[in-house]
């Protein structure tokens, strides 16, 4: 995540109304101390109660905060260790900074306690770092609508409070039943091993099938004498030895997993599990917001499709007119590779490509491929089922019938989406998605496929019957 943005969103972004609440409920306890935060030369932090002791507008930069401060030149001496009060309008201040960096980028917290005489607590300053963050996050995550940035923001979170080896992201994912590992941060050598694996965990494997099955928190200090779950990687692989999880749950409805490892026996305590919960419950909340956002404009975005290929079938008098444009939706919409659609030749009980009816990089040899229909094993395809099938290993799915499977192995498909072709509910061909560019094939994708697929099919039915009529020889009068 870049700290620009961060910036942009720690400081500049209101919270809603109903999250307002919550947080200053969160806050009260810190009503008195004043807590300013800058990198790279700016602010990208401040809690209410510098907004009320700073002056308003509230400073914007370590050098507009000097300027509030008497005597000339001590915020210079309190960033070297010096502990001397000073004057923020007219009130005494004592002061405390830690420094930090965001992203590359060094800066500072800066506490100050407004009181008569004592000099501010040390203990005060890793509280109010954690408190800066936490709070800063929730309004990065309530102001992203995009999940990869929500996931990015919520390690950074993490990263700065909690120290870990390896962390990692885990969302359920209805369709499939199982949770995907979404996000992973830490060693750079064990992310890219991770990568090489299976993103997809079951429900009742290692540690994150725990965490799914009790939904509560799990902190162990040593991995090597935990017996109630192992680790889905063999400790003999990643040697981990201390681990931390929550589960991520808005409301009732169970989000995913976050969890920690580390190499060190011990690394987690009580305050990370408090810090863990604290980041967590606002994750959750903006993932599950973030989801509902995206299946929302997905399925907004794809009833537009539908309707761009439902006009297009009012629009168009043949079967390449039509069938060109809305292939090309189709790629688009789906975000694939090769579409490729197959009509059934009664005469010779087949299914066979059309040439207008592909997308992607099909030659005219390619589409010489004829499907017999009439063999038995078609009995379970799509054409004569009038089911879809989906599938996101393809070359390993062992429901795809033999015709098919040759076909995946000749043109490469690692993910297809096939969806049957009907009209007045007699078969009339099928439509394959194949290689999807970026995620997988959902049951949702499945459903808009099928509603896609009845348009289609109606209309090129409709457009054969156009055809066959004007390729007929006109009757003879007596």
């Amino acid at each position: 995540m870049g700290w620009v943005r961060l910036r942009r969103f720690l400081g500049g972004r209101s919270p809603r109304p109903a999250a307002a609440a919550a947080e200053a409920s969160f806050l009260d306890r810190w009503a008195e101390p004043v807590l300013w935060v800058e990198a790279g030369g700016g602010r990208v932090f401040l809690n209410a109660a510098a907004r009320a002791h700073l002056g308003d507008p509230p400073p914007t930069s370590r050098q507009d905060l000097e300027t509030r401060l008497q005597p000339s030149g001590i915020l210079e001496r309190w960033l070297q260790g010096s502990s001397e009060p000073a004057l923020v309008n007219g009130q005494r201040v004592h002061a405390r900074v830690l420094p930090l960096s965001l992203d590359g980028h060094p800066g500072h917290f800066i506490v100050l306690q407004v009181s008569p005489e004592a000099p501010i607590s040390s203990s005060l300053i890793p509280q109010s770092r954690e408190l800066a963050l936490v709070t800063g996050i929730a309004r990065l995550l309530r102001a992203s609508l995009d999940l990869e940035s929500t996931l990015d923001a919520i390690l950074f979170a993490i990263r700065q409070v909690i120290p870990y080896d390896l962390a990692e992201i885990h969302l359920w994912e209805p369709g499939e039943r199982r949770l995907r590992t979404r996000a992973r941060d830490g060693d750079p050598q064990v992310v890219a091993q991770l990568a090489q694996g299976s993103d997809l965990h079951r429900l009742e494997e290692g540690l994150t099938g725990w965490l799914f099955a009790h939904r509560r928190p799990l902190r162990i200090e040593d991995l090597q004498r935990f017996t109630e779950a192992r680790p889905r990687a063999p400790l003999a692989v990643l040697p981990f030895r201390a681990f931390l999880g929550i589960p991520l749950q808005a409301g009732e409805e169970l989000v995913g997993t976050l969890e920690l490892s580390a190499y060190r026996p011990g690394t987690f305590t009580e305050d990370h599990l408090r810090l863990l919960e604290a980041i967590g419950a606002q994750a959750a909340i903006a993932i599950h917001n973030v989801r509902l956002y995206e299946a929302t404009r997905q399925y907004a975005e794809g009833l537009e499709t539908l309707f761009r290929i439902a006009a297009m079938s009012a629009a168009s008098r043949s079967l390449e007119e039509f069938l060109r444009p809305a292939v090309a939706e189709l790629a688009r919409w789906f975000r694939v590779e090769r579409v490729v659609v197959l009509l059934y030749d009664p005469k010779r009980q087949e299914l066979a490509p059309h040439p207008a009816g592909v997308h992607g990089p099909w030659s005219p040899e390619d589409l010489r491929f004829r499907l017999p229909v009439g063999d038995p094993v078609f009995a379970q395809s799509v054409f004569r089922s009038g089911q879809p099938f989906r599938s996101n290993r393809a070359p390993e799915d062992r429901r795809v019938i033999l015709p098919y499977r040759e076909l995946i192995a000749r043109f490469g498909v690692r993910s297809v989406l096939s969806i049957p072709l009907m009209a007045r509910e007699q078969p009339i061909g099928e439509v394959h998605l194949i290689n999807r560019l970026e995620g997988r094939f959902t049951r949702e994708d499945e459903r808009l496929g099928m509603a896609m697929g009845a348009i289609l099919g109606t209309t090129l039915h409709n457009l054969q019957l156009i055809e066959r009529a004007s390729a007929a020889p006109p009757a003879c009068g007596r």
